[in-house]
């Protein structure tokens, strides 16, 4: 996976982005990528930087599926997304695209005795590669939420190699009118966001404004706590975002 990235930030090149929205001419291809988590069958495609969050960013089509690839190493952001969970939307109000509900469940427990020989090797490890089978597409409009493994042309997934995290993402361009894949294009552009989701603060770390007496005991040290010493408000914890304007090729 690392010569693979050196391999193509030498000879086709990355292209620096610190910008709100990516935007990626997408590369026309003869043959489909398998989506499996593994970006190896991306080698030939010149693939974007972009510096918050730090990731890289693909896309090739034809006439019937989009295929995307998103490649990091950013520890962080792959903890947030897999114990998170986070959605890809299409559309700008956020109700229209596909959601991982993530969960803790999808990092492994070592195995007693495993002692991996390296950080990369550890993270391998202790993931749970994610399939078409833990994502859901959702069309809030219509009250629609159906699993991505049941719609034609739409396949998921996500993996870790060698410490570098790799989502891929196949979606339909072609379908009948008012079906998944006639809404994600708009004309020959495919807007995309990728959204973590959101930790809200819980009560138990809100402010509980506890008193004491302030009085000391008979040989005691003072009681209680001042009023509004409690423990202090948590405060939301905010998550990461990515967004991408794909001009599709052909």
């Amino acid at each position: 996976m690392y010569r693979f990235i050196m391999i193509i930030s030498l000879s086709v090149g990355l292209f620096l982005s610190a910008c709100s929205r990516l935007e990626i001419q997408s590369t026309f291809r003869n043959q489909p990528m398998t989506i499996d988590g593994n970006s190896e069958d991306w080698a030939d495609v010149p693939l974007l930087y972009n510096k918050v969050p730090p990731l890289m960013f693909g896309a090739v089509n034809d006439s019937s599926s989009l295929e995307l690839v998103l490649v990091f190493r950013d520890e962080s952001l792959a903890r947030m997304m897999i114990s998170r969970g986070f959605s890809i939307w299409f559309d700008d109000d956020e109700s229209f695209g596909i959601d991982c509900m993530g969960g803790m469940g999808s990092w492994r427990r070592t195995i007693p005795g495993y002692k991996p020989d390296s950080a990369s090797s550890r993270r391998n490890h202790r993931f749970r590669p994610l399939n078409s089978g833990d994502f859901t597409a959702i069309d809030k409009k219509a009250d629609s939420y159906i699993p991505a493994s049941e719609i034609d042309g739409l396949d998921a997934a996500f993996s870790v190699e060698n410490g570098y995290y790799c989502l891929e993402l196949r979606l339909p361009l072609k379908a009948e009118k008012g079906t998944f894949g006639a809404r994600i294009v708009s004309g020959k552009r495919v807007e995309v966001e990728l959204k973590t989701k959101t930790l809200k603060a819980s009560p138990k770390h809100k402010s509980t404004g506890m008193t004491g007496s302030g009085q000391r005991g008979s040989g005691g040290r003072r009681g209680g706590r001042r009023a509004g010493a409690g423990r202090m408000q948590r405060p939301d914890m905010a998550g990461k975002e990515f967004k991408a304007t794909i001009e599709l090729a052909g």
